[in-house]
């Protein structure tokens, strides 16, 4: 909540319409301190070539994004920035600091960090019963989501389309890996489960729907809605078959509901980003034992005093758990060093550039 004595620039009605949108007073505090006449803050709801789209207390807005901040810190999908009318149109002056992001390694091999949306709260990782389910991509979406910050829960959908033992089955496996996290199995056309997705969100304003193509993101987002979200009448004409398929991320207000909704699209690679507390988290009970472990820096492969080791020969953790660990962390290790290198001849073209230009402004002047 607000502390209303912050309301120099932003009215209470304002205040009271950015914050069913998210803003809270860790950006309104951010907003203020570089505020200035015809400045106001909104969020981020969808971004293209042109620029991005604004939720404000006044409604949509468009933004232009100029080059050097669209070059070092684009703005994505659920961030707040600070934006000023500028020449007759609107433009974004600064991305305010993202409380949670959800990012992956981006697509090729310099390892360099994609964000696909900021601010959340919840992360919806969705998976099929019907041909999805994979306790190793659950795995990895958890490790993405920790990293980021975000609260992930876990959806089984389509979870009428199976036997009532396989879906009790597949409940008990993903139990098994995502510690401490919630696993509901729901099916949105046979309104299987739908009670407990409600009261899911009502853990947070801002969610997110994860997971590859065809696991039913699209219809939960629509069923959510009503209907009236992502343009899918179009869509679904354009196919001829009733289908909704996401090609794009956007932030969407949910009619009737205080939540708000990022629908993403599956993604075909989820490649790891981050620093490895999202494997620590994810992997909890190996981060644990681990502090048993004779040595800190212990890798669990056959070091002596190992705890973890030990901990699997009594059976007490599972050897699939430390040899899917072992994988992710090996994963993580590697982009970052294709991201040092990537940094490392960026910086070398950098410098070569700059060089060049100084020894030809000396020349020109002799």
């Amino acid at each position: 909540m607000f502390d209303r004595q912050d309301e120099t620039l932003i009215s209470s009605q304002e205040l009271g319409t950015l914050e069913r949108l998210g803003f809270t007073s860790h950006f309104l505090q951010q907003f203020q301190g570089h505020a200035g006449p015809g400045t106001l803050p909104g969020r981020v709801a969808r971004v293209d070539a042109q620029g991005c789209t604004l939720l404000t207390a006044s409604g949509e807005a468009r933004a232009r994004v100029p080059k050097r901040l669209a070059r070092k810190t684009p703005p994505v999908v659920g961030d707040w920035v600070s934006a000023r009318e500028d020449g007759g149109e609107l433009r974004v002056r600064r991305i305010l600091e993202r409380v949670t992001s959800l990012t992956r390694r981006a697509a090729g091999g310099d390892g360099r960090p994609q964000t696909l949306a900021a601010n959340l709260d919840l992360v919806m990782i969705t998976c099929g019963l019907d041909r999805d389910f994979n306790v190793g991509r659950i795995e990895r979406w958890l490790t993405l989501v920790h990293e980021g910050g975000a609260r992930p829960i876990v959806l089984l959908t389509k979870a009428g389309t199976v036997s009532a033992e396989q879906r009790e089955q597949s409940l008990v496996e993903a139990k098994a890996v995502a510690l401490e996290v919630e696993v509901l199995a729901i099916d949105v056309l046979a309104g299987f489960g739908l009670d407990a997705l409600e009261l899911a969100l009502s853990r947070g304003r801002t969610l997110a729907f994860v997971g590859s193509s065809g696991v039913g993101k699209s219809t939960l987002v629509n069923y959510l809605s009503g209907g009236q979200t992502m343009s899918t009448q179009s869509i679904s004409a354009a196919h001829g078959k009733g289908r909704h398929t996401t090609s794009h991320r956007e932030l969407v207000a949910l009619a009737g509901r205080e939540n708000l909704v990022i629908d993403t699209p599956g993604l075909r690679e989820v490649g790891l980003w981050g620093g490895g507390e999202g494997l620590d988290a994810t992997f909890m009970e190996i981060t644990q034992t681990a502090r048993d472990c004779r040595f800190s820096d212990c890798a669990h492969a056959g070091e002596p005093g190992c705890a973890v080791q030990a901990a699997v020969e009594r059976g007490e953790l599972d050897p699939r758990r430390l040899e899917a660990r072992a994988r992710l962390a090996e994963e993580q290790e590697a982009t970052a060093r294709r991201a040092n290198e990537h940094t490392r001849r960026a910086y070398e073209r950098s410098f070569a550039k700059h060089l060049r230009r100084t020894l030809e402004a000396k020349s020109r002047k002799r």
